[in-house]
């Protein structure tokens, strides 16, 4: 059985300044592969009445994908930003955002999530 790659409370779980959460934003700390197992992050987005998720980090094919299926399953539409996901099996990381995500999301660029999201 490997170690977790992160562990709360380490240096390497530590949030960048510029990726910390505002006094408005939830921080959802993520238990298993699926980021809305054993978390509020369903009930959180529910009470602002998101219906819409832009999905991105990694890895591709385990925590995105897991957290992916049960977004799509628990009836969100869904985004994900294929250059803001990794993988370190690239062959599999394409074949996600080619052939699996595809039939679940709409799959763009970071470029094209941020113009998506644009005002006007």
């Amino acid at each position: 059985n490997r170690p977790p790659l992160f562990t709360g409370g380490t240096p390497e779980a530590e949030i960048v300044p510029e990726l910390a959460p505002r006094p408005d934003e939830y921080l959802v700390p993520k238990h298993r592969w699926s980021a809305f197992f054993g978390t509020y992050l369903d009930h959180a987005l529910r009470t602002r009445r998101v219906d819409t998720i832009v999905l991105c980090g990694g890895t591709t094919e385990i925590g995105l994908a897991s957290s992916a299926y049960a977004a799509r399953d628990l009836g969100y539409n869904l985004i994900i930003a294929s250059d803001a996901c990794t993988s370190p099996k690239r062959d599999v990381h394409e074949q996600f955002m080619s052939e699996v995500f595809p039939r679940l999301a709409r799959v763009r660029t970071t470029a094209q999530v941020l113009e998506m999201l644009r005002p006007g």
